[in-house]
């Protein structure tokens, strides 16, 4: 979020978190896999629900951030 505020929304320091951002979440996925696969259906619920928790929290910072930008821009409507 700082780093939108400061205009850089491009390099490769920005690629790389958005690359382990990625790379998380498909680790997450093989864990719940993983757990699944001896029938451990609790702990595969668990990953679900980190996922779950994981994406909704970036829905809300990504709405919060888009709220803030329309409140920046003039209001050319008459």
């Amino acid at each position: 979020m700082r780093l939108e505020e400061r205009k850089i929304t491009g390099g490769w320091l920005l690629a790389a978190v958005n690359l382990s951002r990625r790379l998380l979440y498909l680790v997450l996925i093989g864990l719940g896999v993983y757990w699944a696969s001896p029938g451990h259906w609790l702990y595969f619920w668990d990953e679900l629900l980190w996922i779950g928790g994981f994406a909704a929290i970036e829905m809300n910072v990504s709405e919060w951030r888009s709220e803030i930008l329309e409140k920046k821009r003039p209001n050319t409507e008459p």
